[in-house]
């Protein structure tokens, strides 16, 4: 559920673990990533770029 996600990355915040989070309403449910979804596809492009930056030389 969104509110034990939540509560995970809370937790890893209080032991200062890097973490990120995106909650996204989708009236498909939660096989919503699936689907062609510009939000979706907005959340995984920004993690995927944060980890092209910390592995370029």
């Amino acid at each position: 559920s969104p509110q034990r996600s939540r509560e995970i990355v809370k937790a890893l915040l209080d032991n200062r673990r890097s973490v990120s989070y995106a909650e996204i309403d989708a009236p498909h449910g939660h096989d919503a990533f699936l689907l062609d979804d510009a939000r979706y596809m907005g959340v995984m492009r920004s993690y995927f770029d944060s980890i092209a930056k910390e592995v370029q030389p």
